[in-house]
C-alpha cells in the first residue's frame, strides 16, 4: 500500500499508511431510467436517506430504484429543466428599449472613435 507523508517547515515529517485507515462501509444502489440505462450509485452504509430518484448519468432523465429503503427526497438540482441562455438572462435585467438605447450609445461612441483616428 502507498504511504502518505507530510512535512511542514521546522517540524518533523509524519507518515500515514493506508493500512491504518479504514474505508467507510458502503452500499450499492442500482438505478434504471426510462431509456433503459442502468447504473450503480454508491452510498455510505449508514446514510439516513437513500433517494428513490437519481439523475441518469447518460441522459439526465429521472432514474428510479427498486430498493425498499429508498425514499422520495426534494430535487436538489440547481436548474430543473433547460438552462437559460445568455439572452434570456439579459432580458431579465433589461427591457428591449433599454438594450436598444445602450446599443445606439455604443455605436455612436465607436463611430466617433473611428472618425477621430
Amino acid at each position: 500500500m502507498p504511504t502518505v507523508t507530510a512535512a511542514a517547515t521546522g517540524r518533523p515529517a509524519y507518515s500515514l499508511s493506508d493500512d491504518l485507515v479504514e474505508p467507510a462501509e458502503t452500499r450499492d444502489v442500482t438505478y434504471r431510467c426510462p431509456s433503459g440505462h442502468t447504473f450503480v450509485a454508491r452510498f455510505f452504509a449508514g446514510a439516513e436517506v437513500v433517494p428513490h430518484r437519481w439523475a441518469c448519468r447518460s441522459c439526465d432523465a429521472d432514474a428510479h430504484t427498486d430498493d425498499p429503503a429508498a425514499e422520495e427526497v426534494p430535487d436538489s438540482r440547481r436548474w430543473v429543466g433547460r438552462t437559460k441562455t445568455p439572452w434570456q438572462m439579459l432580458l431579465e435585467r433589461r427591457t428591449l428599449a433599454e438594450l436598444e438605447a445602450l446599443l445606439d450609445e455604443r455605436l455612436r461612441l465607436l463611430r466617433a472613435a473611428g472618425e477621430a483616428a
